[in-house]
């Protein structure tokens, strides 16, 4: 398990956080844990994690600006991929910001984050065109063409945040709502006045782009491809019309360039809320996190650490290890990636 602590998470000009130390009125913390699959020719081989976590706070110096998310790599050089597009990310954001020099980005930030996903999707293609090349000496190259990378970010303008989803990557907001109920004797009898209550609640900002979704189905369909399951204990894959390879369980990536034609594209899919003072948390995790932990669940753990954000962030991690170890007899675990961000 890694904690990710204060000075090792890109901050724009400057500024102090991560690893649950509080900045600009928002605390965050970022856990992380590689997976594990059981290797019987060689027991010491471990998986490499192929997830990263972004916080990038006070954009182009903007201290109301700030992005956090996840990425998840999949395929042999999905670490590569997942390494890389985080890397792409500050400077990219930055330079975007700094070129609206009218800050329209703070009415509608929808152009500016397509752009963002589209740069990065340009520089994945030269390193395409790198991995294709005789000169050896072009880099970066690696294989992007059956890797790549969810990418769930959110982007916070001042109170309102707007969150972008590729894949199966996932974005949660946790508040807790304050309402009267009416006092009880300890008969149950209703007495005069009233107490407050607080219900806790998740609401999710953004969708799972999976083909086990009707909507994500057809649209593969329409494209060109395919929906199947090769197996009966394996998930539905996004697959070539006619061909069983390559296929990914996830119907919108950052790389896998092998199916563009049939769909399997970077299309972000977004939602914007507006924060108040009912909000405490926002965890954008990996499917590690959320194959086997409802948004409930997170919500409940990391309420309990309330005070100690990366507590809440590691024990988040290490419940979801210990679903892992339960569903697969201590087989097989992913990599398992969580962004908090509590607001103070």
């Amino acid at each position: 398990l890694k904690v990710i602590e204060d000075g090792n998470i890109f901050v724009h000009h400057g500024g102090g956080e991560g690893g649950g130390q509080g900045h600009g009125g928002i605390a965050t913390a970022l856990c992380t844990r590689a997976g594990f699959m059981a290797n019987k020719t060689d027991p010491t081989k471990r998986k490499r994690n192929q997830d990263r976590g972004i916080i990038i706070r006070n954009v182009a110096g903007l201290e109301d600006v700030d992005m956090f998310g996840v990425l998840d790599g999949h395929g042999d050089d999905g670490h590569e991929v997942s390494e890389y597009v985080k890397s792409l990310l500050p400077d990219i954001l930055a330079g975007l910001v700094k070129a609206d020099t009218e800050q329209k980005f703070r009415v509608d930030p929808k152009p500016l984050i397509e752009e963002l996903i589209s740069s990065v999707i340009a520089e994945l293609k030269t390193v395409q065109a790198n991995s294709k090349s005789q000169d050896k000496s072009k880099t970066p190259r690696f294989d992007v063409n059956t890797s790549g990378t969810t990418m769930c970010v959110s982007l916070r303008v001042g109170d309102v945040l707007h969150t972008a989803n590729v894949g199966d990557s996932r974005a949660v907001l946790i508040r807790k709502v304050m309402r009267k109920k009416k006092k009880k004797n300890e008969d149950g009898k209703e007495e005069g006045g009233d107490a407050m209550v607080g219900t806790l609640s998740s609401l999710p900002l953004s969708r799972d782009h999976k083909p086990t979704d009707p909507m994500e189905r057809e649209r593969i369909i329409t494209s060109g491809g395919r929906c199947a399951k090769l197996g009966p204990n394996q998930p539905m894959r996004v697959l070539p019309r006619y061909a069983d390879f390559p296929g990914l369980a996830v119907t919108r990536s950052v790389g896998d360039f092998w199916g563009e034609g049939i769909g399997l594209k970077a299309i972000p899919e977004f939602k914007s809320h507006e924060l108040t003072s009912s909000d405490i948390f926002v965890v954008w995790a990996s499917d590690g996190i959320w194959e086997w932990l409802s948004n409930s669940t997170v919500a409940r753990i990391l309420y309990r650490n309330l005070g100690e954000i990366s507590k809440g962030g590691e024990t988040l991690v290490e419940e979801a290890r210990k679903m892992w170890d339960l569903k697969t007899n201590k087989a097989y675990h992913d990599d398992i990636t969580c962004v908090v961000a509590r607001f103070d």
